[in-house]
Parts: C-alpha cells; sequence; structure tokens
C-alpha cells in the first residue's frame, strides 16, 4: 500500500487463481463527487449488484469506477465503503 495525500491505493496481486469483485450491496447507491457526505456532490446512483473497481480507500469512502450502462463509458466517483460487497472469484 502506497499512501498518496491521504488516500490509500490498493494493489491487488495479478494472479491467475482469483480476483476480488465489488458490487454494490444496497437499493440505490449515491455516487459523490468528494469523499465527504456534506460537501461532495451528487453526481450519479447506481443499483444493487452494480459491479465496480476500487482504486483507492480515504477514511470511510471509496473511490470507484464503474460503467452506468452496458458497454458505455466508465466514470469515476466516491462511495461509502458500507455500500460495498467483496467476493473473491
Amino acid at each position: 500500500l502506497s499512501i498518496n495525500q491521504g488516500e490509500t491505493q490498493i494493489k491487488v496481486p495479478e494472479d491467475e487463481d482469483f480476483k476480488i469483485i465489488f458490487k454494490i450491496n444496497t437499493g440505490l447507491a449515491n455516487i459523490r463527487n468528494l469523499p465527504n457526505m456534506k460537501t461532495g456532490k451528487i453526481i450519479d446512483s447506481i443499483p444493487i449488484g452494480t459491479q465496480v473497481m476500487v482504486n483507492g480507500i480515504q477514511g470511510n469512502w471509496s473511490k470507484i469506477k464503474y460503467s452506468p450502462e452496458l458497454n458505455g463509458n466508465q466514470k469515476t466517483g466516491w462511495i461509502a465503503t458500507r455500500f460495498l460487497d467483496s467476493e473473491i472469484k
């Protein structure tokens, strides 16, 4: 792990045997432009079961990358980490 301006970067080993999948675990999760409930503006909402990539963690927040639609452009935003479930495949 490397720390950069308070944001923790997550490095998952590239291993053929498994990978970690993150999914939304609540009905509709708000995505914010900043990792803060008061100052971060809601920029999107994504439904339960949406698969996301976690690119970093700051406090109780995760920086994610996701595709809102199938074959859509990827977007980046912040979500409260408690709204993510992880599984190993």
